[in-house]
């Protein structure tokens, strides 16, 4: 992964207010600079204890909601650790489950928390199926960290405006039930 390409993804970042928009372009270039088949971010929505691919390689961005407790990427989210996963194809999972809708094979998996600042997990990068003969390595590692650390303000940005829409859902339904209540009086 080249510094000139790190440069051109902060710049794009810092020209864009399209969050979603960024991280799509991300993914699309991604598998170039880090020698592996997809990437995909993930974000974690807490209070329905799920994640949501908000972009991925080659994939629509809409439909892939799953569970916390039945994916490697819930994993990365519960513990808040980087998470590598090779021969991924004999590990039952959400990505088995996802190969076969789509016709992809994963055989080995990278994933990388993106922190939120002071509410945990808000998602995670995952990289699939590292090119060569060799799986996953510490300097994968490192350079996906990095690059979370890249995405992280366009990452939290949707997880605060997911948190934010909960807030006044839950909010609306307490007023309503407090109307009700004030009612009986």
């Amino acid at each position: 992964m080249s510094q000139a390409w790190m440069d051109v993804l902060e710049g794009a970042y810092n020209r864009t207010e399209d969050h979603r928009a960024f991280l799509a372009d991300f993914v699309e270039q991604a598998p170039e600079q880090l020698n592996v088949e997809r990437c995909s971010i993930f974000l974690h929505d807490p209070q329905m204890q799920r994640v949501s691919l908000i972009a991925g390689t080659g994939l629509e961005q809409d439909g892939l909601d799953i569970p916390v407790s039945r994916s490697i990427v819930g994993e990365v989210v519960v513990t808040g650790q980087v998470r590598i996963l090779e021969q991924a194809g004999e590990r039952d999972g959400v990505h088995r489950d996802v190969d076969d809708m789509t016709g992809f094979q994963t055989h080995n998996i990278l994933c990388v928390p993106i922190k939120a600042s002071g509410r945990g997990v808000a998602g995670v990068v995952q990289l699939l199926n590292k090119q060569g003969d060799t799986g996953f390595d510490a300097r994968d590692q490192q350079m996906t960290e990095d690059l979370a650390e890249r995405v992280q303000p366009a990452v939290q940005a949707l997880f605060m405006d997911q948190a934010d829409d909960e807030e006044q859902e839950s909010r609306g339904f307490r007023f309503s039930i407090k109307g009700l209540f004030s009612k009986r009086r």
